[in-house]
C-alpha cells in the first residue's frame, strides 16, 4: 500500500543516516564489516496503531532487503551476528535539545580523551601506517578504545580520523578513501554507545603559503571533503583540532560551515608562552574562528591542565568581551594534554595522574570553560575524574 510504501521509505532513509531509534538495536554482518546497517526492532513500534503493525511487518524485508553501504553485500539469508548491542540512552529529540543547550552555554559536554597514546599502548600504531585505517583493519580495537571511554562518563566519542585527509593518505599509500575512513570511525564510535560521536579533522600536514607549499584553495577543497565525509557519516558535529595557524584554522572551519550543516567545533594548540607555533594568540583564535563560524572554541594538546590556565583564561576575556559582557559568545572548549610529556626515554611519558588531573582542570572550569576533555597521555581514568568536576 502507499502507507507501506511511505514507512519504508522513511526507515530505510533513517538508516542511511544511521539513525537508531531508542528500543532497536544496531548489528553488524557476519563478513567482519562493522558498519551499523541492520536494525532490529524490539520494542519502539508497539502502541497497536496501523503504522507501527505495518513497521513491524516490514522488519522482516528491511532485514532480507537492506544493501550495506560499507562491504555492499545484500544481507538476503545473512544471519547478522549482534555487535556492540547498544540501545539509545536518550531520545533523538532529547539529544538535538541537549546539544543546543551545550552551544547556548547552558549545559557542560564531558569529551573523550587521548587515542593516540591510547592506541600505542596497545601497540597498535603501525609505522608507515596511518592509524585511522584501523577503524577498518581493526574496528574491535578501536570501538573498544570508545567504550572505554563512554564506559567512564564520556558524552562524545571522537572518530579516529586525526589523519584523514586525501593528502596524507596518499603519502602513506593508503587503500581507503577519506569518505570510506570516516564511515567506518563513525561506525566504530557510534557501536561504543556514545551520546554524541564528534567527526575528527586534524591539520593537514603540511604549511599553508607562505610558511609551505600548500596553497589555501587546495587546503580548502581538503578540510571541505572530510566535513562532507564526516557528515555524510552521520556525525553530529565537526571537531577541527590541534591547529597551530589561526589563518588554517579559520580556512578549516569555513570549508567545514559552507559544506556541512554540521555544528563545528575549533581547538588550538598553544605552547606554554600563550601562543602557537605560529605565534596566534587567544584573541586573535576567537576573532578569526568566530567569524568563520565556528560554534565552541578552545585549546587542546600542547600543554597540560596547569600551563593551559592563562589561554583559558584569555580565552574566556575575548569570548566576553565578544558577547558585549553577557556571558560567552561561544562555549569554551578545553582538553589539555596529561602534563608536559618526559622526553628523556626518547619517547612521550605524561605523567599528570588522573585526580591531579582533575584538580587541575578544575580551575578551568572555574574559567569558563564548558566543554572539557582531554589530549595526549589522558586515559578512560582520567575522564571518570573529570565527570563530577564537568557535573557540578
Amino acid at each position: 500500500s502507499t502507507n507501506s510504501r511511505g514507512v519504508a521509505k522513511r526507515l530505510r532513509r533513517r538508516l542511511r543516516r544511521g539513525g537508531v531509534r531508542r528500543g532497536m538495536l544496531a548489528a553488524a554482518c557476519d563478513a567482519g564489516c562493522l558498519r551499523a546497517h541492520v536494525v532490529a526492532i524490539v520494542g519502539a513500534f508497539g502502541c497497536g496503531c496501523a503504522k507501527c503493525r505495518v513497521a513491524k511487518l516490514l522488519h522482516l524485508w528491511l532485514w532480507l532487503r537492506l544493501r550495506c553501504a560499507n562491504c555492499a553485500s545484500v544481507l538476503r539469508g545473512c544471519r547478522p551476528a549482534l555487535h556492540s548491542i547498544t540501545l539509545r540512552k536518550v531520545h533523538m529529540a532529547e539529544k538535538k535539545e541537549y546539544l543546543e543547550q551545550v552551544l547556548a552555554g547552558q549545559k557542560p559536554l564531558l569529551f573523550d580523551g587521548g587515542f593516540g597514546t591510547m592506541l600505542q599502548a596497545r601497540g597498535l600504531s603501525v609505522p608507515g601506517k596511518t592509524a585511522d585505517e584501523l577503524c577498518i583493519t581493526a574496528p574491535d580495537e578501536i570501538t573498544a578504545i570508545h567504550r572505554a571511554y563512554v564506559d567512564a562518563g564520556s558524552q562524545v566519542a571522537t572518530t579516529n580520523t586525526f589523519n584523514t585527509n586525501a593528502r596524507a593518505l596518499a603519502a602513506a599509500s593508503s587503500p581507503y578513501s577519506v569518505e570510506e575512513l570516516y564511515a567506518a570511525a563513525a561506525a566504530c564510535a557510534r557501536n561504543a554507545g556514545a551520546l554524541f560521536v564528534a567527526g575528527d579533522i586534524g591539520p593537514i600536514g603540511e604549511f599553508l603559503q607562505p610558511y609551505g607549499e600548500l596553497e589555501e584553495d587546495e587546503a580548502y577543497e581538503l578540510y571541505a571533503r572530510c566535513a562532507r565525509a564526516a557528515e555524510a557519516a552521520t556525525c553530529d558535529f565537526v571537531l577541527i583540532e590541534t591547529m597551530m595557524d589561526a589563518n588554517e584554522a579559520c580556512l578549516a572551519v569555513r570549508a567545514a560551515r559552507e559544506n556541512t550543516k554540521l555544528p563545528i567545533f575549533a581547538t588550538m594548540s598553544f605552547n606554554e608562552n600563550g601562543r602557537t607555533l605560529f605565534g596566534s594568540t587567544p584573541e586573535q583564535a576567537v576573532e578569526g574562528l568566530l567569524a568563520a563560524g565556528a560554534k565552541a572554541v578552545g585549546l587542546n594538546c600542547s600543554v597540560g591542565p596547569v600551563e593551559a590556565l592563562p589561554v583559558i583564561q584569555a580565552y574566556a576575556a575575548a569570548l566576553r568581551e565578544a558577547a558585549d559582557g553577557e556571558g560567552f559568545a561561544v562555549p569554551l572548549i578545553v582538553q589539555p594534554n596529561a602534563g608536559l610529556p618526559d622526553m628523556s626515554t626518547g619517547q612521550p611519558v605524561y605523567r599528570c595522574a588522573p585526580q591531579e588531573f582533575c584538580e587541575a582542570v578544575s580551575s578551568l572550569v572555574n574559567a569558563g570553560a564548558t566543554i572539557v576533555g582531554g589530549c595526549c597521555g589522558t586515559t578512560p581514568e582520567h575522564i571518570a575524574a573529570l565527570r563530577d568536576v564537568v557535573a557540578e
